[in-house]
């Protein structure tokens, strides 16, 4: 089926779409975890006990690695209702293209590496340490997009349909960065507001610009060598 998977790829157990699973599933466990515990359910992960007393464990503007896990957890935390759906609304348009286009397994795998990437820049500066929920990481995946998307010219895969999806997507892109959803509001403007005004994001951002530039360049170097391994 063309809409399940990109056409132009080959198909193995690696870049096969598993009918979006990925993306369905990470969009089911945000709204489970709020519907279940709540917001900020992930700051009991910092509470310990020692000599029956309980002390509430800083785990913020520290590099350590089990801050980064807390921090980690605080990307599936959310608000509110406005706040879970409208981040699992844009999760849920990059992400069935990118699962159509580069299949469930290897999306599963950079949204992990996204979920990361994004507690790590919370971890290390303290003043995105109040960003709270998914939308570093959907920062991170839409630096990741608009990178994908322009290496996809160069790597001579391209299609109408991944061109046309790709503009789309990017668009719908822009006009989220232009809303300040919160957790309270909702207002537009026409400048990427939501992507300035918090540094969890452009954090975000930036680690997903770096992981697309390092995946697409090393995708594209080795497209350049095969020729010469096969005349060898």
């Amino acid at each position: 089926m063309k809409f399940i998977n990109d056409r132009n790829k080959k198909l193995t157990w690696w870049n096969k779409n598993y009918y979006f699973a990925a993306t369905i599933t990470v969009v089911v466990i945000n709204i489970a975890l709020f519907m279940f515990l709540g917001s900020s359910w992930e700051r009991f992960i910092g509470i310990d006990r020692i000599n029956n007393e309980i002390y509430v464990i800083k785990w913020d503007y520290v590099l350590f690695f089990d801050n980064i896990i807390r921090n980690f957890l605080n990307c599936y935390s959310h608000s509110n209702w406005q706040h879970v759906l409208l981040n699992m609304l844009c999760f849920a348009v990059y992400g069935v293209y990118l699962e159509r286009k580069h299949g469930t397994l290897y999306f599963l795998l950079l949204i992990v590496s996204m979920s990361f990437i994004a507690s790590f820049a919370v971890s290390a500066n303290y003043l995105s340490v109040n960003c709270h929920g998914f939308s570093g990481v959907n920062y991170g995946f839409y630096a990741f997009v608009i990178i994908d998307y322009i290496f996809s010219f160069f790597k001579g895969k391209t299609n109408a349909s991944n061109i046309i999806s790709g503009a789309v997507v990017i668009a719908l892109i822009y006009l989220a960065a232009c809303f300040n959803g919160g957790t309270s509001s909702l207002s537009f403007e026409w400048y990427p507001y939501d992507f300035i005004h918090n540094m969890g994001h452009y954090s975000g951002a930036f680690g997903g610009l770096l992981l697309a530039l390092t995946i697409n360049i090393s995708q594209l170097t080795a497209l350049k060598q095969q020729p010469k391994t096969e005349e060898k």
